[in-house]
């Protein structure tokens, strides 16, 4: 089974949605499925991914919610990355339910709620317009056990710079 999980994996092609301002795109994501936002490089300000992103992180961590239940920046992820491009990679998650509902969550969740997310409305630092939304669709019968597993994949394939 993991072994054709993994072979599903790497067939999948994500379909761009929205910009996170769009929420009205986004409340019509009612299905299960991965969601993998990215963030917009100014590559006139940023030559290099070390450069860009240690100036993304600096903002990242010294804006509110100051790591209180949200993801980080992981140096791991960032160091496999050669070259800057203009959408870098940056959040990849799975939702049971809708991918509406979890995508809302990381947009609305107030800095201080106990809940994980990215709690981007929250924060000064970053506009809804420099991050965009992409997502598959994915019905699966066994969703709690095979889908842990392409989400893994894709993350090895897409290296988020934030997340677990």
């Amino acid at each position: 089974m993991v072994e054709n999980a993994l072979v599903h994996a790497d067939s999948l092609r994500f379909s761009r949605i929205c910009r996170l301002s769009d929420l009205t795109t986004i409340q019509n994501q009612i299905y299960p499925g991965l969601y993998f936002i990215e963030v917009r490089v100014n590559l006139a300000r940023h030559k290099t991914v070390r450069e860009w992103a240690n100036w993304f992180q600096d903002r990242w961590d010294n804006d509110e919610p100051r790591g209180h239940f949200t993801p980080g920046i992981k140096a791991g992820r960032v160091a496999m990355h050669d070259r800057l491009l203009e959408w870098m990679p940056f959040y990849l998650g799975i939702r049971k339910t809708t991918v509406k509902e979890r995508v809302m969550q990381h947009i609305t969740l107030p800095a201080k709620a106990n809940t994980g997310g990215l709690k981007l409305a929250s924060r000064k630092y970053v506009k809804l317009t420099d991050f965009r939304l992409s997502t598959i669709e994915l019905k699966l019968q066994a969703y709690d056990s095979i889908m842990p597993i392409i989400e893994r994949a894709m993350r090895r394939k897409l290296n988020p710079i934030a997340g677990t």
